[in-house]
């Protein structure tokens, strides 16, 4: 049998499910669902009503409220050797809670797949997607993460009889972390693994002031995300929560500007999915046009303002 422990923020589930829920059906197994929170009528009676969802387990505790990996790996590794495969998305809180379930139950776990070949033999990719590795799992658990973009969501019609809904004994928090504070730094600008349209920059855009207002003005004229490559993060231009990449995160929006970006791999494996790519770049010969459905080769801070002006 499969869990899948998908994203939620107590109150409404992550449209991911549905990306977890299509790779899943690859197994052919029964497939459950975890749900692991504080207060989650809404996300667990959504999760009963999708289709190929036999069961959901719920683990609600005040514990849970501010979805600490250390906490919720526990809840899930009371539960896990009940499963031949334990399903995470590639969110950046499921790749904390993922590992830190396989070092409770002595497993290997395997990042971002790409695609299932059988029940215990997967693709991924590795060094920014310039190796395509095969591999063969031979625990008696797979602990996956899943590389959303990968596989196209399946949107059937809901249930009108909910699953089966299990509640499970919570476990005591064992106070290893403790929820301080949060910053949202995403204003009202949607969610880089939800957005349709996603404005990216890179080193290229020089300052912390010009991404936000340069990028962020582009961006807010569109209602698109604001995302940046690893480079612009590491210069101190954007924060760790916008960026794209391997070590960021994976986006597959109906349309992606790249701004500056010079296009390495480690960028490209995060964005490869998109649906259509508008590269900007003073280098007609940067990699990123390799990868770009229309080029501009010119300077961003002369073009990017004649965009703005126009929409």
């Amino acid at each position: 049998m499969i869990l899948i422990i998908p994203d939620h923020d107590n109150e409404s589930l992550n449209d991911s499910i549905y990306n977890l829920i299509s790779a899943s059906l690859e197994f052919e197994l029964e497939i459950h669902v975890l749900i692991v929170g504080y207060k989650v009528d809404n996300v667990v009676m959504k999760a009963s009503l999708i289709p190929h969802v036999s069961r959901v387990l719920v683990s609600d505790a005040e514990c849970f409220k501010d979805f600490l990996s250390e906490d919720i790996s526990l809840q899930i590794s009371s539960v896990a050797n009940r499963y031949t495969h334990l399903i995470f998305s590639d969110s950046l809180i499921s790749k904390s809670i993922a590992p830190r379930v396989a070092a409770i139950l002595d497993i290997a776990p395997i990042s971002e797949i790409i695609k299932v070949i059988s029940n215990n033999i997967f693709i991924r990719t590795n060094y920014a997607g310039s190796i395509i590795s095969t591999i063969e799992v031979k625990d008696r658990i797979n602990i996956i993460t899943i590389r959303t973009s990968s596989f196209l969501p399946k949107y059937d019609n809901c249930k009108i009889i909910p699953s089966v809904i299990e509640t499970l004994e919570s476990i005591d928090s064992n106070k290893l972390s403790k929820y301080i504070t949060r910053n949202d730094l995403l204003g009202n600008r949607p969610d880089l693994s939800k957005a349709r349209i996603i404005v990216a920059g890179g080193r290229a855009i020089a300052s912390k002031e010009n991404f936000e207002n340069l990028l962020g003005v582009l961006a807010d004229k569109m209602g698109a995300a604001l995302g940046a490559s690893r480079a612009a993060v590491d210069a101190g231009y954007a924060s760790n929560e916008l960026q794209i990449g391997q070590t960021g995160k994976s986006v597959s929006p109906r349309l992606y500007f790249a701004i500056g970006i010079s296009g390495a791999a480690q960028h490209v494996a995060g964005m490869v999915n998109s649906e259509i790519v508008v590269a900007i770049n003073n280098d007609i010969d940067a990699p990123i046009f390799n990868f770009a459905d229309y080029g501009i080769v010119g300077d961003l801070f002369k073009i990017v303002p004649q965009l703005i002006k126009s929409l």
